[in-house]
This record gives C-alpha cells, structure tokens and sequence, in this order.
C-alpha cells in the first residue's frame, strides 16, 4: 500500500509560520527553511534573503546579489542598482557585467555615483541628481574596455535595440551638458574627466617642496 504524500505548503499561516521562526536560533531557522516546503516561499523566508544581499554588500561580494530566486527580482532590485552604481565606481567590470547580463533596465538609471577619484559625477543639467553608468564609462574614458562590455550585455530580444537608442541618446546628452562634480567646495564641468588639476598639484609640489615646511608637504 503506497503512502499518499501531504503536501504542507499552506498547513500554516503566514503569522504562525513567522512566531515559530522567531523561536530559534539563525542556524536552525537556516535549517528549517532549506528541509520544510511550509517555510521555503514564507514573507519570512525573503525577508532572510534580503538580509542575506545586504551582508554580500557589507563583505564586498556584490555580484552576489544577482543569483537570486525570481519572486524576489522586484523587491531586491534597488539593492541591485545600489550595488552596480557601487562596483561602477571602482570599474570593477566583470562583476557589473554579471549584473547588467540580468537587468538591462538598469542602463536607464540615474544614480548618484562616487567615483574611484572620490567626486560624485553628475550630468549638468537643472534636476539631474546622478548619472548612468554608462555615461561614467564614457566620462571616465573607460571606452574601450568598459563601454564594449556593456553593449555585449545588451539582451538578445526585441529590448535590446531600445537600449542602443537610449545609450546613443545618453551619450548626447553628455556631450551637450557635461559632468559636473565639486573638488574642496570648487565646481567642475566637463565631458570627460581630465587629470590636469593632479598634474598642475604634482607640478607645484615638484616646484615648491624644498621650501616648504613638512606640514605644507
């Protein structure tokens, strides 16, 4: 005589599902979670997930964040961006590639953004509080390289031409407005980052350094 098998996905609800979890240790709620179907798609359950991405930022394993269940793609979208905007300003592409591979959508953000120069980038224009990533790319001279490996994340669908005609219209509007970003209280415009104000400070320091005390070097 074969045993039917019970399926007990909804034996709980959600609250008594959440106080039971609120009973044990992170290790057994871990446990728990993996081996009972009842607990697996609980609100509790994503909640512990969400949490999990934050730690995977706090340690630095942001690429991470994308191998993720696909119920919880909306929810943990801005902590997604968050973490691309991040890895943009240290132009660690590889890990943004695996991001943008997932979400596309991401190429239509404006963010704020701390470059590798320790500046916050902007597009110059009256109401613009960040920049795309891809604009940074081109900013930052990052052409070759960086700029390449996002047109290869393009999707192979019908999207993926709406996104080229976005990253062609983003690319105007960088060249007509600029960048605008602040060094020690002063403003900055420009399209593409320039290193003539690190060059004109080593050339002064060059110039100046034997008279100066050890405090003014």
């Amino acid at each position: 005589m074969t045993q039917e098998k019970i399926d007990h996905t909804t034996c709980l609800p959600e609250e008594k599902i959440t106080k039971v979890f609120s009973y044990l240790d992170e290790k057994s709620q871990s446990s728990l979670a993996l081996t009972n179907r009842m607990f697996g798609h609980s609100v509790f359950q994503q909640d512990r997930i969400k949490t999990k991405l934050l730690q995977y930022m706090v340690a630095g394993r942001l690429e991470l964040l994308v191998a993720i269940r696909p119920y919880l793609r909306i929810d943990i979208q801005p902590l997604v961006q968050q973490a691309l905007f991040k890895l943009a300003g240290f132009a660690e592409q590889d890990k943004m590639k695996s991001i943008l591979e997932r979400y596309p959508e991401l190429f239509y953000t404006y963010a704020r953004l701390k470059d590798i120069s320790n500046v916050y980038p902007m597009i110059n224009k009256e109401g613009y509080k960040g920049i795309t990533v891809f604009q940074h790319a081109v900013w930052a001279g990052d052409v070759r390289y960086m700029c390449n490996m996002m047109l290869d994340c393009l999707p192979k669908n019908k999207d993926s031409e709406k996104i080229r005609i976005e990253l062609l219209r983003q690319y105007k509007e960088l060249m007509e407005h600029g960048v605008v970003y602040e060094v020690k209280g002063k403003r900055h415009v420009e399209k593409q980052f320039s290193l003539q104000s690190l060059l004109d400070g080593l050339s002064q320091y060059v110039t100046s350094c034997k008279s100066w005390t050890q405090e003014e070097r």
